[in-house]
Parts: structure tokens; C-alpha cells; sequence
């Protein structure tokens, strides 16, 4: 899975589709193109992709803050996609 075509389907995710979600975990597909599951913490979206048979490494998962929460996003790769980005970060300018 391409995280360029990931991100840009994400944000190209409509808006109004997320309000059912606000104040919960999302998995979102490797394309970002859909919501798989939702719930009120990480463990219990990771029970409920387990339940459909899902591995919770092939999502992307994200907090949909409420109105009165930060609105700082709260989203990661997936555990193993995340440390790959991670490592292989480059900074334009930043030496390392």
C-alpha cells in the first residue's frame, strides 16, 4: 500500500460521513477509501477487526475528535507501517 495514496484518499474522505464517528477509533481501509470499524478504544476496535477476521495491521487507525476535544489528529499507519515510516523519514533541510 502506497501512504501517498492512503493520505490522499483520506482527505478526500467526506467530512459528514465522519460526524457518526466523532468521539471514537476508526480503522480505515489500507486505501483510506472506506471506515471498516469503529469504537471507544483501540482494544475494542482491535476485537472488533479481529472478530471479522480482519489483521489489524492492514488498516490505518485514527481518533475522530469530538467538538469539545483537541482536534489534533490522532491517527498512525498501523504498528508496523508506522516504525517503517518512521525510520525511513527524510526532513528537506534537517541533517540528521
Amino acid at each position: 500500500m502506497n501512504a501517498l495514496e492512503f493520505l490522499e484518499n483520506r482527505q478526500a474522505f467526506p467530512q459528514a460521513d465522519l460526524l457518526r464517528y466523532v468521539g471514537r477509533w476508526v480503522a480505515f481501509s489500507e486505501d483510506g477509501r472506506s471506515i471498516l470499524a469503529a469504537a471507544d478504544s483501540l482494544e475494542r476496535l482491535e476485537a472488533a477487526l479481529e472478530d471479522h477476521r480482519i489483521d489489524p495491521q492492514t488498516v490505518h487507525f485514527e481518533y475522530i475528535p469530538g467538538p469539545q476535544e483537541d482536534d489534533i489528529l490522532l491517527s498512525f499507519f498501523g504498528y508496523d507501517r508506522y516504525a517503517e515510516l518512521q525510520k525511513n523519514a527524510t526532513f528537506p533541510g534537517l541533517s540528521p
